[in-house]
This record gives C-alpha cells, structure tokens and sequence, in this order.
C-alpha cells in the first residue's frame, strides 16, 4: 500500500511540475490542458471556476488520443495521475480560480 501511495505521489508530483512549466507529462512538448472533468456542453470554460477540477498537461496529439479513447482508458495506458488545479496552477492559465 505504501509502495502504492508513493508512487501516486511522484505521479502527480511529475505532472504538477510539467503543468507549470507548461509542459506534456508524456511528451515534453508544450502542453494543453486536458480537464478530467468536464467542460464544454452548458459549462462554459470561460466563465467556470476551475480550482478544484482535475487536469493533465498533454500536448496536442496526446489531447486528441485522450479524447479518442476515454479518460479511464488514456489513463491506464500511461499509468496517469491528474492533478487538481489549484489557485497557483490557475493563475499560470488565466483560469477563474
């Protein structure tokens, strides 16, 4: 189980780190949010309060797979953690915090 939580923790701690340097967690490249929770259809991302949603930073091609194959699905090819947007992290985005 610690082993388990360890691992976890250096997952999103990765993913963190590449969100603020505005980098994908997988490819390096420069990255684009992927919400693991929704938005779109009703929430409009520009008016929505972002603190607290989930997130991954992902390039293009990799924001297009996610999409291709469902979140549970992406997540376990590349053994993911998504992060949650905090005030800090939406503040690096211009994200309603």
């Amino acid at each position: 189980l610690y082993a388990q939580n360890e691992s976890q923790f250096w997952k999103k701690w990765q993913s963190y780190a590449c969100l603020m340097n505005k980098k994908c967690c997988l490819t390096g490249r420069v990255c684009e949010l992927h919400h693991i929770d929704a938005v779109g259809a009703g929430r409009d991302r520009e008016e929505i309060v972002h603190k607290g949603m989930r997130v991954l930073p992902l390039s293009h091609e990799k924001h297009m797979e996610a999409h291709t194959l469902g979140r549970d699905t992406f997540l376990k090819k590349y053994h993911l953690s998504p992060v949650t947007l905090d005030d800090r992290l939406c503040r690096r985005y211009g994200l309603k915090g």
